[in-house]
C-alpha cells in the first residue's frame, strides 16, 4: 500500500511491508525498495511514518530543508509567508516591522517616521516635510496644523513648531496678539512701555511708546550648514538644539530648527534655520561647540 515498500518477493500479508520512515513518502502502491520513499520537499514535512503524503506548512510557518520529520517553525519578528507550503519566509519592508507567525505583508507596521499605504505595497516612505507619521497600526501621515512646519521623518505631532509670528495653543498655532512677539512657539510679552502689532515674531518688532528709548535684547536666527543628507542630521538633531538652547541660555522646547535639503553637483549640503529667543541680557553671539 501506498507510504510502505517491500523487498521480499511473493509476500502473502501485509505485514511484511515496510512503512517509509517520518519525514518521507510514497504515493504509489507496490513500492519495493526504500528507495521508493522519497523525501518530503520544502514546506512540506511528514510526522509519521508510512505516509503517503507531505503535509504543507500552514501560512505563518516555514521549512527550509528536505526530509522534515517535524512540524514547521513560525516565521520569526518582521517576516511573514502569506501562502501554505513555504519554504522560507519573507522580510517586511525596509522601516516596518511586524509579528512572529504573520500571515500577510499587511501585517507589517511602519516604524515611527515613516509612512505606508496600509498595505505596504510599497514599503515605508521617510514622512514628508511638515507632516508627522506615527507609523505603527495607522501607517498614515497627519499634516502639521497651519503656520507651522516639521522636519522629515518626525513621527509625533510634538515635532510641528510654529512658524515666527505665531505660537502655540491647544494644538494649533494662533497668530501672536498685539503687544507681544511669538519666536518658537512661545508667547512672549513685550518689554514694558513697548508695543507690536498682531504678528510680531522678533522682540526687535516691540516698539518703544513715546517718551521712551529703547534698549533691546537680541533674538537669534542661526543659518547652519551642514554637509550630509537630511536622514543622517535626524540621527544629531537633539544634540544641535541642546546646543544651540545651551549658548543662547534659553530652554531646550524654544529652540525651532528647520532643515532644508540644498542640492549640490559634488556634495550634500543641508541648510538648518535655529531660532531661539535669548531672553539673558547683554547676550551677543551664539557659539556652537
Amino acid at each position: 500500500m501506498a507510504g510502505q515498500y517491500s523487498s521480499g518477493l511473493g509476500q502473502s500479508t501485509a505485514g511484511a511491508c515496510v512503512a517509509c520512515d517520518a519525514g518521507l513518502f510514497s504515493s504509489a502502491a507496490g513500492a519495493i525498495a526504500a528507495a521508493n520513499c522519497s523525501k518530503c520537499p520544502p514546506g512540506l514535512y511528514s510526522s509519521i511514518a508510512g505516509s503517503s503524503v507531505c503535509t504543507a506548512c500552514t501560512a505563518g510557518t516555514f521549512s527550509t530543508g528536505s526530509g522534515v520529520s517535524s512540524a514547521c517553525a513560525a516565521c520569526g519578528a518582521s517576516t511573514y509567508a502569506s501562502a501554505a507550503g513555504s519554504p522560507n519566509c519573507t522580510a517586511c519592508p525596509p522601516h516596518s516591522t511586524g509579528p512572529a507567525a504573520a500571515v500577510s505583508p499587511a501585517q507589517c507596521l511602519c516604524a515611527p517616521g515613516y509612512v505606508g499605504d496600509g498595505q505596504l505595497a510599497s514599503g515605508c516612505s521617510p514622512c514628508p516635510p511638515n507632516f508627522y507619521c506615527a507609523g505603527g497600526a495607522a501607517n498614515l501621515s497627519a499634516a502639521c496644523p497651519a503656520h507651522s512646519t516639521a522636519p522629515a521623518l518626525s513621527a509625533g505631532a510634538s515635532a510641528c513648531a510654529c512658524d515666527p509670528g505665531y505660537y502655540a495653543s491647544g494644538g494649533a498655532c494662533a497668530l501672536c496678539p498685539a503687544n507681544s512677539y511669538c519666536l518658537a512657539g512661545l508667547l512672549l510679552a513685550c518689554p514694558a512701555n513697548t508695543t507690536s502689532g498682531p504678528g510680531a515674531a522678533l522682540q526687535t518688532d516691540c516698539r518703544c511708546v513715546a517718551g521712551f528709548r529703547c534698549a533691546y535684547r537680541r533674538d537669534y536666527q542661526l543659518r547652519l550648514a551642514f554637509q550630509t543628507d537630511l536622514a543622517t542630521f535626524v540621527k544629531s538633531e537633539a544634540t544641535v538644539r541642546a546646543q544651540v538652547a545651551a549658548a543662547a541660555g534659553v530652554p531646550l522646547a524654544s529652540v525651532v530648527l528647520n532643515a532644508t535639503a540644498q542640492t549640490g553637483a559634488r556634495r550634500r549640503l543641508l541648510e538648518v534655520r535655529a531660532y531661539a529667543p535669548v531672553w539673558r541680557a547683554g547676550e551677543q553671539e551664539l557659539i556652537l561647540a
